[in-house]
């Protein structure tokens, strides 16, 4: 009997990790302090994964087995006194999951791979003891994932709410590295900021199956159960608007590679929980992948941290201006050119509880229409009235006017494809205001928006062309033609105006007209430097004059007296003088000619030159 009481002790070497794929080999070391008989011997490695979610109905635990090997190393013997080794190896498949245990003791998550050497002893309790093979995730060689930009919220910060962005290096991370990026806060002024906690999690999501099909747990066990959290904390108090601020985590040597199983899956989430003053809170998150311990990449180049907050903001708007023609002013922060003859001033801004808005402003030579449009009051759009684009939201929303509604109609047609994409804030014959909601911070958005300004601005003196005359001097445009072939102008046949030169001066001849249509006078300029002494300066209308008629020479008041008929009034400044004519329209193609003679014939004896005007 004393032979088989005692049983041998049991040693077993293994590898410390075995990698899916490995040949594992196992020695068992057996030590005898005598002779002990033996049925057999036997080492098994056994795999299984398992998962539990606490509170669940029935189904709430499922089991899989892995793998199942058994390697019999002796049958019925006789064990010498001493020490004996004896190995098997083991084959282990290319698709086994990673030894793990999860944090929860609830909702529990395991995969173990056990391996069990027995001793069989007749007559008495075998010697049994159970070791544990520690199998992990080969390291990867791969492509650097490459630097990401994420935000709290797509499209840019809304209004005056808290805003995040935060860039990282990098997507992929081998445990003990160092995780890097660049946090810039937004709407800084409105918003009482106060810390940044910089947290990496890890993420169990499990499956369950029916019928050999798997259900995502999060359909049936709920959402992600977060299972670690590692995190660090900076003072963000003092951090200026966009203002890029780096920072730097060192991450532990010990994480669980990102994996998914039949029963269940890891993944970990990079986190930016921003502190608020009032007890608000932000949260921004982007997936990352830990990899396996050991794992390289094959590009080892250091990268840039990729920019964000006001250095982004200003690199995108300034590629952004040089694909549409314009260009970034970054003192200003916006975008300004010209593009057709118009100028632009594209930038962005708050208006309040409505949102962050791009806007901009063209202006533009006068246009001659009497133009008036913009955003319907409330007022505007029960009283009606204007013109029709033929996009309904559009039309709902804006009112389009002028002079005379023929010609807003003409030049509506001509622009309604450059019109109807933006909100138009205002227009008159000088300007356009117009904006679209976003705040300028992703590049579709924004070269969307300048580029749909751009095409506004090019089209703007196209559509002119369509518009047909006043209808007043329809049929009369040929005196006016040949007006602008002598000064050398062009006529804007929307107003019937010509600016050029008359006698070698500037000079411009235009049509006025009353808001309703009627043409009330015709005004004549003749423009240049020093035409007139500050003592000369004087205004005639009406037979009232404002001035000094008597510190003209002689010949000045003979060229002024010949103007007085049909003249509204005459004006004498230093740089320019001016003639309102009651006769509108003119279509006398002499009249025209004779009032710009009179003027530049006045302007000459101003500078006491007895021929034309020089």
């Amino acid at each position: 009997m004393g032979l088989i009481k005692t049983r041998p002790q049991i040693q077993l070497l293994l590898p410390s990790h075995a990698y899916p794929g490995d040949r594992v080999i196992a020695t068992v070391r057996l030590d005898a302090k005598r002779q002990i008989p033996i049925e057999s011997l036997t080492c098994e490695l056994v795999g299984h994964e398992a998962v539990t979610v606490a509170g669940s109905s029935s189904g709430s635990s499922q089991r899989r087995s892995l793998c199942a090997f058994e390697a019999r190393l002796l049958d019925k013997h006789t064990i010498a006194a001493g020490r004996h080794e004896h190995a098997c190896a083991f084959e282990l498949p290319a698709d086994l999951p990673p030894s793990y245990q999860s944090a929860s003791k609830l909702d529990a998550t395991q995969v173990e791979y056990v391996v069990t050497v027995r001793c069989a002893i007749p007559w008495w309790p075998d010697a049994v003891k159970e070791f544990l093979l520690q199998v992990q995730l080969p390291p990867q060689t791969v492509d650097d994932a490459g630097p990401t930009i994420h935000t709290s919220r797509l499209g840019g910060p809304s209004g005056n709410e808290p805003h995040i962005e935060f860039s990282l290096i990098r997507g992929h991370h081998a445990p003990g590295e160092t995780l890097r990026g660049e946090l810039a806060l937004s709407n800084v002024d409105g918003n009482r900021y106060k810390t940044a906690t910089f947290a990496i999690a890890a993420y169990e999501q499990r499956f369950h199956h029916q019928r050999g099909r798997a259900v995502s747990a999060k359909r049936r066990w709920g959402d992600l159960t977060e299972m670690k959290r590692y995190a660090m904390q900076i003072d963000v108090s003092q951090a200026a608007e966009g203002q890029a601020i780096p920072f730097a985590m060192k991450l532990p040597g010990h994480l669980s590679a990102t994996h998914e199983s039949t029963l269940w899956a890891l993944s970990w989430m990079f986190e930016v929980k921003l502190a608020i003053g009032w007890g608000n809170e932000l949260v921004a998150r982007a997936p990352i992948t830990i990899l396996p311990r050991g794992s390289k990449r094959r590009s080892k180049q250091r990268r840039a941290i990729p920019i964000i907050g006001s250095q982004r903001l200003a690199t995108l708007w300034t590629s952004v201006a040089h694909e549409t023609g314009l260009r970034f002013d970054g003192e200003q922060r916006r975008m300004i050119g010209e593009l057709g003859g118009v100028s632009i001033a594209l930038t962005r801004e708050h208006r309040g509880a409505d949102g962050i808005f791009l806007g901009a402003e063209l202006s533009y030579p006068r246009l001659g229409l009497g133009l008036d449009g913009g955003l319907a009051s409330g007022l505007r759009r029960m009283v009606g009235g204007g013109v029709s684009l033929g996009d309904a939201a559009w039309d709902k929303r804006h009112y389009l006017s002028g002079r005379e509604p023929a010609q807003i109609e003409h030049f509506a047609a001509a622009l309604a494809v450059y019109l109807t994409p933006l909100i138009v804030d205002d227009i008159d014959d000088e300007h356009a205001v117009v904006s679209r909601r976003g705040a300028g911070q992703s590049r579709k958005q924004l070269l969307g928006f300048a580029t749909a300004v751009a095409a506004l601005a090019n089209a703007l003196h196209a559509a002119l062309e369509q518009v047909p005359p006043p209808a007043q001097l329809e049929g009369h445009i040929r005196p006016w033609q040949r007006l602008a072939k002598r000064m050398g102008g062009k006529l804007r046949t929307t107003d019937m105006s010509v600016r050029g030169r008359w006698q070698g001066a500037s000079a411009e001849v235009a049509t006025v007209w009353t808001p309703s249509g009627k043409a009330c006078h015709t005004a004549f300029v003749i423009a240049g430097p020093d035409i007139a002494a500050e003592s000369s300066v004087l205004a005639w209308a009406d037979g009232y004059t404002r001035g000094e008629p008597t510190r003209l020479s002689k010949g000045a008041r003979g060229k002024l007296e010949t103007m007085f008929p049909d003249a509204l009034s005459i004006t004498i400044e230093t740089d320019e003088v001016v003639l309102w004519d009651a006769r509108a329209p003119i279509t006398d193609h002499a009249v025209l000619t004779s009032r710009l003679d009179q003027l530049t014939a006045l302007a000459a004896a101003l500078q006491g030159h007895g021929g034309p005007y020089r």
